[in-house]
């Protein structure tokens, strides 16, 4: 009797999660403001065919979505968004660009961002590497094997020093004004 009661809670579980990966349920469905959900949407940058998972979402459960609401709203969000120094801080951030902006100026800032979170996030994973190596050159012995280890992890620490060196060296301008 216990399995099967496991096993029902496992399935009502399961079809929960699942349930959980609509875009929106429906009393969210029936309550929406297009127009503000539209408007948060382009503020956000999400794709365009978002309206799409709610037509989707809302159909099942029989309610319609203003799309022309929606769209037109979108678009002044985006307006907000699709700023070049919005662009530096979405890229800087790590956040994922879907392609909704024709403003050359938010993409090359937006490259700048990412190259510069980008850079950011490989020198904190060479300072754990960094620190693992010197973990593991720590908890050598004295021994031939050892020795040779020692060696070896020596060449590593010296390689990611050297990439890390490299980056933290890269592209650094200075600006002067007076």
């Amino acid at each position: 009797m216990i399995k099967r009661a496991n096993s029902a809670l496992v399935v009502v579980a399961l079809l929960a999660l699942l349930s959980g990966c609509a875009s929106m349920s429906v009393q969210q469905c029936q309550q929406a403001n297009w127009a503000r959900i539209g408007l948060t949407d382009g503020q956000s940058g999400v794709r365009v065919t978002r309206v799409d998972d709610y037509v989707k979402d809302c159909a099942e459960a029989g309610v319609q979505v203003a799309v022309a609401d929606w769209t037109e709203a979108y678009e002044l969000g985006l307006l907000s968004y699709c700023l070049p120094e919005n662009g530096f801080l979405q890229g800087r951030q790590g956040h994922d660009y879907h392609n909704v902006c024709h403003n050359d100026q938010f993409v090359e800032r937006y490259n700048q961002g990412r190259a510069l979170y980008l850079k950011e996030k490989r020198i904190a994973e060479i300072d754990t590497q960094l620190q693992q190596l010197d973990n593991q050159i720590a908890g050598l012995g004295v021994s031939d094997d050892d020795k040779e280890n020692r060696k070896q992890l020596w060449a590593q620490r010296r390689q990611l020093l050297e990439e890390r060196d490299r980056l933290l060296h890269s592209g650094v301008t200075f600006s002067i004004s007076f």
